[in-house]
């Protein structure tokens, strides 16, 4: 025991089975027995967020049950990026974790999500349990590395976390031993509840089970910049300084990054065109997000406002949001890119009318700047910026916004495979 919480490899089975946890992806060894591997687990260093050393971080939304985990190709590496320990691990457990039949997805190893938390001040002090995941996404990314000014290849990998209600929000590792000693199939009954209708019902029941955390949840102003000083502090400075003087061309850097933020999600997201400077209704650029393929897909279009604002200065306010609300018609999406932050009554609003618009803040905006520029311009912050303002003025145009939904479209986002 050490300040009330048991050692973690008490709890998981002593020094008989040792769980490894040396790395960020760790599976455990395969049973000799019975050929199945009883858990993948995967930590996460989130103190390391936005360092030079690691500009992609891992995303944890508990609330909604959701990660994003970037897998562990380094820079420099002769060993190709599949071929990393813990990116073959999860790259076979995918085809397991998206088997069409309750006799794939037996073979699915179960994820063990934990974090890093910091124990009397220090940061990796502690490992928190965040839940058990699926492996539902796999996408091949190209990141930037600043020590060695160099790009090289890895994978990010989108989990969803299951409803652990049932076990009161326990989870009981004895299930983890059990796969271990007799197998997946035998184990099964120790499995909690919603891993066992995932087994038996596949993809189609996880909206059902997915973890989610009913609460009202908004953003203090400090949790919506970057701390002053960080890399991202730097770039979203730099935004500001570049565009304070052509606030309109910052409307088209707006565009780009809610392009990369809903595409990420395995959507398409199609450019559309920026609003001219005046008469523009409180709309500022139109684009589209097309879910599903072919002949089953929907066309949704996307209006979006930008506010290239001081980052210390006044927030956006719930009448600067009313303005795009006003825009929206059934079944579209709404955007706010901003430098700056959203008030707290400005975010209760648009959560208690459920409207559909997605915000930015100046924490988002840095670091997405920051990701866009390592993956098209070698790290230059000043490259990406200088490409958005030569040009802005070719991306201007005068039309409906339902014009979107009949243009042909292109996919200039990642694929998922």
């Amino acid at each position: 025991m050490l300040d009330g919480h048991r050692n973690i490899y008490v709890v998981t089975g002593g020094r008989d089975r040792e769980i490894p946890l040396g790395r960020g992806i760790n599976p455990m060894a395969d049973s000799r027995r019975t050929g199945y591997v009883p858990a993948v687990l995967l930590s996460s260093s989130p103190w390391k967020a936005g360092s030079e050393s690691t500009p992609w971080h891992d995303v944890f939304d508990l609330q909604t049950g959701r990660v994003r985990y970037f897998g562990d190709a380094k820079p420099g590496s002769s060993v190709q990026a599949e071929k990393e320990l813990g990116n073959a691990a999860l790259l076979t457990e995918f085809t397991f974790h998206r088997g069409s039949t309750e006799a794939e997805r037996m073979r699915a190893t179960p994820l063990i999500v934990l974090r890093a938390v910091s124990r009397n001040g220090v940061d990796k002090g502690y490992r928190e349990f965040c839940g058990i995941g699926v492996l539902q996404r796999v996408e091949r990314v190209v990141q930037w590395d600043a020590p060695t000014a160099r790009s090289f290849t890895n994978f990010a990998y989108d989990i969803i976390l299951l409803d652990l209600s049932d076990e009161d929000e326990l989870f009981d590792w004895s299930w983890i031993n059990m796969r271990a000693e007799v197998g997946g199939p035998a184990a099964l009954s120790r499995a909690p509840q919603a891993w066992r209708r995932w087994v038996a019902d596949g993809d189609r029941v996880l909206p059902k089970i997915q973890r989610r955390v009913a609460t009202f949840t908004t953003r203090r102003k400090n949790d919506q910049l970057p701390t002053p000083g960080s890399a991202e502090h730097k770039v979203l400075m730099q935004v500001y300084e570049r565009f304070a003087t052509n606030k309109h061309a910052f409307e088209s850097l707006a565009s780009m990054i809610v392009g990369r933020i809903l595409a990420g999600s395995g959507t398409a997201y199609i450019d559309g065109w920026i609003t001219k400077a005046s008469g523009d209704n409180g709309i500022d650029f139109v684009s589209r997000l097309d879910v599903g393929n072919g002949a089953t897909s929907v066309k949704l279009v996307v209006l979006g406002q930008a506010k290239c604002v001081s980052p210390t200065g006044s927030s956006i306010s719930a009448g600067d949001l009313a303005r795009v609300v006003a825009r929206l018609r059934r079944g579209w999406l709404g955007a706010y890119v901003t430098t700056a932050t959203y008030t707290e009554p400005a975010q209760r609003e648009l959560i208690t009318d459920e409207y559909p618009i997605l915000l930015v803040d100046g924490m988002t905006l840095a670091g997405e700047v920051r990701r866009l520029a390592a993956e098209t311009y070698g790290g230059s912050i000043d490259r990406l910026l200088d490409h958005v303002l030569n040009t802005h003025d070719d991306a201007i145009e005068a039309r409906r916004p339902e014009e979107i939904l009949t243009i042909d479209g292109t996919y200039p986002h990642g694929t998922s495979i």
